[in-house]
């Protein structure tokens, strides 16, 4: 009796935190015509441009709807029309992408659109708060390659986990971000000579010298954390 309880518990909590995302959540939505207002230079202007990443080789770019807020804890605005193109065009690529950029529009829960997506990640995650304050996900996840599971469903177990050990909807929400803008502890190299290998076993001149190039704050962490 007392695990039958455990079990219609978590149910209960997992239908509520699944509704929840559902109605929090917004996704993105491919158009070709983003990519054609590349090409041709003709970007919306009622937008506020941002990115993410490396300063010279981003994940995403995104353009916010200038009636929203948005919450750019984990972006950098764009000044210029120059350097939107100039980001566009460095876009890193993405391990499982076929070398394509992709341009989408950014949909709210309702199908409105409230953005526009540049990126050869096809994935991210978009939320909205009932006061117009949106949070766009990093699409970077370190061997996001080898993950089985939908972004939604990877992001509606979070809830119910976090819901079960933190409690009200609003400290859920909180610890969420906070997680998703810490720097992860990567295992393996991803790009170089030392591809595939583990970070423990990469010699230490070479991440010596790594630490004095350009990285991203989960790959400078780890860099950081295997120099002894």
């Amino acid at each position: 009796m007392r695990n039958y309880r455990v079990l219609m518990t978590v149910f209960i909590i997992g239908i509520f935190a699944f509704t929840g995302c559902n109605g929090m959540y917004g996704k993105i939505s491919y158009n070709p015509e983003h990519v054609k207002s590349f090409q041709t230079k003709s970007l919306l202007p009622d937008y506020n441009y941002y990115y993410c990443g490396r300063s010279n080789l981003p994940y995403a770019v995104i353009g916010i709807d200038k009636q929203y807020t948005f919450n750019d804890r984990v972006w950098f605005a764009i000044q210029t029309k120059e350097e939107i193109f100039d980001k566009i065009d460095k876009l890193n690529y993405a391990p499982d992408n076929d070398y394509r950029l992709i341009g989408a529009d950014m949909l709210d829960a309702a199908g409105h659109k409230i953005g526009i997506w540049y990126s050869f990640y096809s994935h991210t995650v978009v939320k909205q708060s009932p006061d117009n304050v949106l949070d766009v996900f990093n699409p970077y996840k370190p061997h996001h390659y080898h993950y089985h599971y939908s972004l939604t469903s990877i992001m509606c177990r979070e809830k119910i986990y976090l819901k079960i050990n933190f409690g009200s909807p609003g400290a859920v929400e909180n610890k969420m971000m906070d997680i998703s803008s810490k720097s992860v502890l990567l295992t393996r190299m991803f790009f170089g000579k030392h591809k595939g290998e583990f970070f423990k076993d990469i010699p230490q001149d070479y991440l010596k010298w790594l630490s004095g190039t350009e990285l991203d704050e989960d790959m400078r962490f780890t860099v950081e954390h295997y120099l002894k």
